[in-house]
């Protein structure tokens, strides 16, 4: 397998990620590769912290969607034409996920596309991702469709514009 070369610059920063700055001669920067590791519900991580289900609520996911696609809609914006985003979370939650990829395919208009990373990583185990998923209410009802979503006062926090995932690649 073909090894990338290394970047020839590297920032690392603690700012918020949705408003990233631009530079001190008001340029926004381009970037070649951007991880974009969001906030998340972490519910990917109940088996190694079991302690987290003490304060786990099934609503968290639906509550950091919006933020998590401003975060990966600006990493969008500061990504160089053929550069790399690797977008990811520790949840398993497709309103994390999958909807979140969908919403950024969406949005950006076919400007980006998803691109399989198994030749690249040798040794991954990977799965193709949800087509459709439930959304549950704050009393765990199930919505009926994505327009009752949409309409939901319980879903306001998610300004996704569609509940299944048309946009996803077939698996190679």
């Amino acid at each position: 397998a073909a090894v990338l070369a290394p970047a020839a610059a590297l920032a690392i920063t603690s700012h918020h990620a949705q408003i990233f700055p631009v530079d001190s001669r008001g340029k926004e920067e381009e970037f070649d590769r951007i991880i974009c590791d969001v906030p998340c519900s972490g519910d990917g991580t109940f088996r190694k912290y079991r302690d987290k289900w003490g304060h786990w609520q099934h609503h968290q996911g639906r509550q950091l969607h919006s933020l998590q696609i401003q975060i990966a809609m600006r990493a969008v914006a500061l990504l160089k034409v053929g550069g790399l985003l690797s977008y990811s979370t520790c949840s398993l939650n497709p309103l994390e996920d999958e909807a979140v990829v969908s919403s950024i395919l969406q949005r950006a208009g076919g400007a980006v596309e998803v691109v399989h990373c198994r030749g690249r990583l040798p040794g991954l185990k990977t799965r193709p991702g949800l087509r459709q998923w439930k959304v549950l209410t704050d009393d765990m009802t199930e919505l009926a469709s994505c327009q009752h979503a949409r309409n939901s006062t319980a879903y306001l926090h998610v300004h996704s514009s569609r509940c299944n995932h048309p946009h996803a690649p077939d698996p190679p």
